[in-house]
């Protein structure tokens, strides 16, 4: 997207029409600062990608009765099989 004016202008439309219509936007590949930037620049809602987490091994995960999903803590048992 910073590299590309092509890209940046489609993911600025796509960002526009999510909200003319009401809906709150998130993005994918948020994996520097700079990009970071860029699409609170633009206005985006949310977004998702490295440069705000790393990946999460899923045998860190916990579902709970509810349904959510919650990190385990790393020092507890292992999950059962």
């Amino acid at each position: 997207m910073l590299s590309d004016p092509v890209d940046e202008s489609m993911v600025e439309m796509i960002n526009q029409i999510g909200h003319v219509i009401g809906l709150e936007t998130i993005t994918e590949y948020a994996e520097s600062d700079e990009i970071v930037k860029r699409m609170k620049t633009l206005g985006i809602d949310f977004a998702q990608g490295f440069a705000l987490q790393k990946a999460v091994d899923v045998e860190l995960l916990l579902i709970t009765e509810n349904g959510l999903i919650k990190r385990r803590n790393p020092a507890a048992a292992p999950p059962e099989s």
